[in-house]
């Protein structure tokens, strides 16, 4: 990693660190469990928190527990 990188990252955490994630980078939907106990999330790759997800919609539909 050059200078510009390892500055550009750090400026980026710094400003994640104040006003938080805006999850916009996630996984490919997972799916755990099968039939009626099954659960479907997706997963920031910046940050690592999980959202749960709808298929029917395709889109978040919000924080997993």
């Amino acid at each position: 990693m050059d200078q510009f990188d390892i500055l550009a990252k750090s400026v980026a955490d710094w400003a994640r660190s104040l006003w938080g994630c805006a999850h916009r980078r996630t996984s490919f939907p997972i799916t755990i469990g099968e039939g009626a106990g099954s659960e479907t999330y997706v997963v920031c790759t910046l940050c690592g928190q999980r959202f749960a997800y709808d298929w029917t919609t395709m889109c978040k539909t919000g924080k997993r527990p």
